[in-house]
């Protein structure tokens, strides 16, 4: 029997992008992810004066009725100071998702910033050991990374992980990607659905071993969920990211693991493994024969949402500038291109406001289920 998590924290699986039931039961509805934010059109002249008024006042040269054009967004020099590299933080090992769609980023990045942008790899701690090195950089958009939007917030809403930050110790900059969960197996699998293994999991509690991506994230967490809902028991073993997940699943440590499709895409490309399930409404656009967990009569869902960003404080004018050449990446056909190929799904044009409403409609959903949780008897 493995060590069961002490904490009501288990609940927070059940947020606005993650919802678990049976096929059984009712199942929850996940909410939507909120749009991104759009500014206000502009109002209307006010104020214009009376045509007796027009009669005393001395002519005037005719102007538009139209507000004059924005003046485009100051772009800030990273050239300047001897034009210093740009660090680029990946919160997990290489070989996941998340790395893969740094490492396809950065190069354009580069051509729109005349700079060189170096991706570095922070994994530990579910993103903490990331995120606490970027909230500590300076602002001067010489260090920017990727945030794990979902595992970001349920670090530093657990006090007892004592994180230095909470969303208000970032600047986003941009929304990146999102990934689809995927249960995973070995293609020489005996397990050829996700009911295989729950009916493997019933008839020998505690044999099956099912990995993820890291302590108390979100794969984690919906495993947990999954055991609850399902009536099952399995051990969980922790991994630093996709890449070791797969690691250890094609090494027969584990029998399954739960990653984003994006770390599962080179193994599942190359033969080595199989998808069991999708944990999303919708098949997945670059896997469509893969049924979902939905079809196999479990109510499992979950994607979880990725954005670039700095450490607060930072310039108007350095982040504009830094989020521009990422909607130069994210607008080029070649980039897509790649993108796909590696089984990503780049979301372009949600910007820092955009960032901000997700995250915190997010927070806001972990908080509520955090309340729910106090109520819950400690798991053994």
């Amino acid at each position: 029997m493995k060590r069961r998590l002490a904490s009501p924290i288990v609940l927070i699986v059940a947020l606005s992008a993650l919802t678990f039931g049976c096929a059984q039961s009712t199942p929850a509805t996940p909410t939507p992810a909120p749009a991104p934010a759009t500014s206000k059109p502009a109002a209307a002249p006010t104020g214009a004066p009376s045509p007796a008024a027009k009669a005393t006042e001395p002519a005037k040269a005719p102007t538009s009725a139209a507000a004059p054009a924005a003046a485009p967004a100051k772009k800030y020099d990273f050239t300047q100071g001897g034009g210093g590299a740009i660090t680029y933080i990946v919160p997990f090992p290489a070989g996941g998702g998340n790395d893969i769609v740094a490492r396809l980023l950065t190069p354009y990045m580069e051509k729109e910033l005349k700079v060189p942008v170096q991706v570095v790899n922070r994994g530990g701690g579910d993103t903490q050991v990331a995120s606490t090195e970027l909230v500590r950089a300076k602002t001067d958009g010489r260090t920017i990374g990727t945030i794990d939007i979902l595992a970001c917030i349920g670090t530093y809403l657990q006090p007892d992980r004592q994180a230095i930050y909470t969303r208000s110790s970032f600047q986003p900059i941009r929304m990146l990607n999102k990934l689809q969960a995927t249960w995973l197996v070995k293609a020489d699998s005996p397990y050829k659905s996700v009911k295989d293994l729950v009916d493997a999991a019933k008839a020998k509690p505690g044999t099956i071993k099912v990995g993820d991506t890291g302590l108390m994230g979100p794969y984690h967490l919906a495993n947990l969920m999954f055991e609850k809902t399902a009536g099952i028991d399995l051990t969980l073993v922790h991994h630093a990211g996709g890449g070791p997940a797969v690691t250890a699943l094609l090494g027969g440590h584990v029998d399954a693991i739960m990653i984003g499709i994006a770390g599962a895409n080179a193994s599942l490309k190359g033969g080595e493994t199989r998808i069991l399930g999708v944990l999303d409404k919708e098949r997945s656009e670059f896997y469509p024969d893969a049924k979902t967990c939905e079809e196999q009569g479990y109510k499992a869902y979950m994607v979880t949402t990725y954005a670039v960003a700095g450490p607060a404080g930072m310039p108007k004018e350095i982040a504009d500038t830094l989020g521009a050449s990422i909607d130069a990446a994210q607008a080029s056909a070649d980039f897509v291109k790649k993108a796909n190929e590696s089984s990503l799904t780049i979301t372009p044009g949600i910007g820092a406001a955009g960032v901000e409403t997700v995250w915190a409609e997010e927070e806001k959903s972990v908080k509520e289920m955090l309340e729910l949780a106090k109520a819950e008897p400690p798991t053994k």
